[in-house]
């Protein structure tokens, strides 16, 4: 859910210049790309997973942003254990490890420290190119889904983080509403999996029209409640990440389509981060 809501907090809030609407809140909401488009992000960010019975686990983290959005890097931290992974639209790269080189036929080459995959070809591959759809929306297209949320955001109340004061937005929605609005065909398998899925969506801006917090809410069929909040830290004009060398990244896109392929319809196929639950299940 990670590379959603990142792209949602800076894909509704990073809207173009297409007509204002009539709600306010949605009209504050847009203001939000003038005094963001040129400007990079870093962020730290702090996750729960959770039941009735409180917290069952939770990890924190940080990242960057390019402005671009073409470039991500994000650390998680789960206990002891730190993960460092990058977007480099289209691919997502993530550090090699042993097993996945059994499960790909031995196929990387020595010496590789990274893979990286297509995701727009990897999405296509799994059944939920919607999805992707939905993470890599354009300025016009993401203003374009909030204007047909418009009754859905509400004013959530003043509250200061740290010594800024900023307004809060909340937008309530579900996965089934999203994807009606998206998809240009039915998503039956989709929908029946994550459909009644409530996504709870707040954001923080200051005087500036500039986001200071982030936070998703939301509970999958089964599943424990999860809450993912970033935090920005600093807006920088200057941002720019570097992934990898490609002398140590292997491009293992043509594997993991294999895989996807093979896996069928399974349910998680609905899910975003494909490639990172197919690395995970190649491990065991």
């Amino acid at each position: 859910m990670l590379a959603i809501c990142v792209a949602l907090a800076y894909g509704w809030s990073g809207c173009g210049d297409d007509g204002a609407g009539d709600n306010p809140l949605f009209e504050a909401l847009q203001r939000v790309n003038d005094a963001e488009k040129d400007l990079g992000v870093r962020y730290t960010l702090r996750g729960r997973i959770s039941d009735d019975d409180g917290s069952l686990a939770t990890f924190r983290g940080y990242g960057q942003i390019q402005a671009d959005e073409q470039r991500v890097r994000t650390v998680i931290i789960v206990g002891g254990e730190r993960s460092e992974s990058f977007i480099d639209e289209p691919f997502e790269i993530v550090p090699i490890d042993p097993s996945i080189g059994r499960r790909l036929d031995n196929a990387i080459p020595s010496g590789t420290k990274w893979i990286k995959v297509d995701q727009d070809k990897l999405a296509e591959a799994a059944g939920f190119a919607e999805l992707r759809r939905l993470e890599n929306q354009t300025p016009k297209e993401a203003l374009d889904l909030l204007k047909k949320l418009q009754p859905k955001i509400e004013d959530a109340g003043p509250e200061r983080i740290g010594d800024v004061m900023t307004k809060r937005y909340r937008v309530t929605t579900t996965y089934a509403e999203i994807l009606d609005l998206i998809a240009d065909k039915d998503l039956p398998g989709c929908l029946d999996t994550l459909g009644d899925v409530t996504l709870s969506y707040v954001f923080w801006v200051d005087d500036k029209d500039l986001v200071r917090r982030f936070r998703l809410r939301f509970q999958l069929p089964g599943q424990p409640a999860a809450a993912l909040t970033l935090n920005v830290t600093r807006y920088d004009p200057t941002l720019r990440i570097e992934v990898p060398d490609e002398s140590i990244v292997f491009d293992a896109t043509d594997e993991f389509v294999r895989l996807a392929e093979n896996a069928g319809d399974a349910p998680s196929n609905c899910l975003p981060d494909e490639s990172t639950r197919l690395i995970s299940d190649s491990s065991r």
